[in-house]
């Protein structure tokens, strides 16, 4: 796995997330209309991870929008396998619940003109579930995978 570390140095470029609209208010409703705001998450997520990379991150959510400072353009969007799922199974001696996430990520990396410097997919899955029994032995359980695809 792929995690941005804190490092002594940072590059010393000065840098900007690019995420559209689309990309900051993507959500997924799964049971009962249950949302989750993945989109604010990532927005979160990323500049954080991005700010232990470069001095400062600038936020911005239209191409035209860029200062003329900025040297790099992170550029992230959620691909179609992105999905979740909640599945309950209510028993008499036993009640499970079951919860799975699967993010996928296509980021980009451009000059200051646009012009495409990297790009990678990265597609992360976990499950979460929780099992209850009339005997006891209670408790959640995870599992969690990522791996990435380069373009």
């Amino acid at each position: 796995m792929f995690y941005f570390q804190d490092k002594p140095e940072k590059l010393p470029l000065k840098a900007a997330l690019y995420l559209d609209d689309k990309e900051r208010n993507y959500d997924i409703s799964v049971l009962l209309g249950s949302k989750f705001m993945i989109g604010e998450a990532l927005e979160l997520a990323a500049t954080e991870s991005l700010g232990k990379v470069f001095p400062t991150i600038s936020l911005f959510n239209e191409k035209g929008k860029v200062t003329p400072d900025i040297e790099r353009i992170i550029a992230i969007k959620f691909g179609p396998e992105t999905s979740a799922s909640i599945s309950l199974a209510p028993g008499l001696l036993k009640h499970e619940v079951k919860r799975e996430a699967k993010t996928e990520l296509f980021c980009e990396v451009y000059d200051k003109e646009w012009n495409l410097l990297w790009k990678e997919t990265v597609i992360g899955n976990a499950t979460l579930e929780y099992q209850k029994s009339a005997w006891g032995g209670d408790g959640w359980s995870y599992g969690g995978i990522c791996r990435r695809t380069p373009k």
